[in-house]
């Protein structure tokens, strides 16, 4: 029995789903870039300064828990948005904007904490978005690489979405990721 090599090089959309996960890195890099530039060279806030100081002195007094909804949220939202701008050509822009954009947001607010605190803000950032880094991240970049490539077809052809039977057999790792994230938070 011979197996036949299955072409997962973009399909009838000449789009190398590489190529595509290399335009969502790019833009990802371009806003954790800009992210970094933006924090670096603006003034260290006072009043930024004081609202750390009064959380985290907060949650130090008082053992915060987190609900159930809010690290569903905090996880689920930016998959959400690639995935549902998958389905429409707008998604061929919006996505990769959303992409700098988280990019964007994950750098400045690590260096504020790094500018603010030094090595103390280092710490509280990692251990803040570590599982964000470790488990979301990648799960995001998988459902966008998906959702880019449908946006991307939708936009060519102007037709329905492109047919991917393995679509589920890309996206399900994602998800389970994402479960787990929520797990680890929780």
């Amino acid at each position: 029995m011979r197996l036949e090599k299955q072409d997962y090089s973009g399909g009838r959309d000449g789009w190398s789903g590489r190529i595509q996960l290399l335009v969502l890195l790019i833009c990802f890099l371009l806003g954790s870039i800009f992210g970094f530039i933006f924090a670096f060279s603006s003034e260290p806030s006072h009043e930024l300064r004081i609202f750390f100081e009064e959380y985290f002195d907060f949650a130090s007094r008082s053992m915060l828990q987190l609900s159930f909804v809010s690290v569903l949220f905090d996880c689920i939202r930016w998959p959400l948005i690639m995935c549902v701008f998958g389905f429409t050509a707008v998604g061929a822009v919006i996505i990769p904007g959303a992409m700098a954009f988280r990019g964007f947001l994950l750098a400045y607010t690590t260096t504020c904490l790094s500018v603010l605190f030094g090595h103390y803000g280092i710490t509280v950032a990692a251990a803040t978005f570590s599982v964000t880094i470790l488990f979301v991240l990648p799960a995001v970049f998988l459902i966008a690489c998906e959702g880019f490539r449908s946006a991307c077809f939708l936009a060519s052809k102007g037709t329905v979405a492109y047919d991917n039977p393995d679509r589920l057999e890309v996206v399900l790792p994602g998800i389970g990721v994402l479960a787990l994230a929520i797990a680890l938070q929780w």
